[in-house]
């Protein structure tokens, strides 16, 4: 009888922590929520805005960037790689879900004089010495992380979209379309100065084989570094099928 009552205790104790821990775990979700929405404080352009994962550090500052396609270009690495290709094509996306034009992408060496001129959108990890800015921490950047910075050059404006590595080049797009909104038929970025990086190197979904396709534009938005597919059977591993391998080589590419 003993026995069983002190079985009895020690399962008790087990789901009260276990009770707390989910209890901790839940508060701490739904605080990182609510910074992620009100992290601004006053916002000068009244834009809701709710950037997930919540960025290191933050400012919002007055005033638009607009992205008009006929003065407006975005800008990549002149070595550059694949990575920042698909970062100004996940901009441009945005920008035409808006109903705008896209904006032209070029290398710094393509640019027109007349181009050079205009309001520049500068993706990469080795911006050209012309573009670069006190507010961007090139050296502090951490793995994947990146800064993002906006300022007036002369008669033109700049928005710096900075990665540690290709990957941070990548992620910043990524924080960047959150800025980008619509008022009226002007399509425009907030200003603003934005520095992030991961603090956990792997950031992975598990995922079943037919889950793949939904997933992996989620997984893109909030940052996620890794899917792994484990494609089953009636509870047993199985061969991945055409569909499903040819998922797994769109993400990897």
């Amino acid at each position: 009888m003993q026995e069983k009552q002190d079985f009895f205790e020690t399962e008790k104790t087990f789901l009260t922590k276990g009770l707390l821990l989910m209890f901790r775990s839940i508060t701490t979700k739904l605080i990182i929520c609510l910074l992620s929405v009100n992290v601004f404080g006053d916002n000068p352009n009244n834009m809701e805005l709710n950037i997930i994962p919540t960025p290191k550090q933050m400012t919002l500052i007055e005033g638009k960037f607009l992205l008009d396609s006929r003065n407006t270009v975005i800008v990549v690495d002149d070595n550059a790689e694949k990575t920042f290709f698909i970062a100004a094509e996940y901009i441009n996306r945005r920008i035409k879900e808006l109903g705008g034009a896209p904006l032209r992408v070029k290398k710094y060496i393509d640019l027109s004089a007349a181009e050079k001129k205009g309001n520049l959108i500068v993706i990469g990890k080795n911006v050209p010495t012309a573009f670069r800015n006190k507010n961007v921490d090139y050296a502090g950047l951490k793995p994947e992380g990146y800064s993002i910075a906006s300022f007036a050059d002369n008669n033109r404006k700049i928005y710096l979209l900075v990665g540690k590595d290709a990957r941070g080049a990548l992620f910043s797009s990524v924080t960047f379309c959150e800025l980008i909104s619509k008022d009226g038929s002007e399509i425009y970025a907030l200003n603003a100065g934005i520095t992030d990086w991961p603090d956990c190197k792997y950031r992975a979904l598990y995922l079943g084989a037919q889950n793949t396709e939904k997933i992996i534009e989620w997984a893109f938005k909030y940052k996620v570094n890794q899917i792994h597919i484990a494609p089953r059977a009636k509870g047993l591993f199985e061969i991945p099928d055409d569909k499903v391998v040819n998922n797994l080589k769109r993400i990897n590419e």
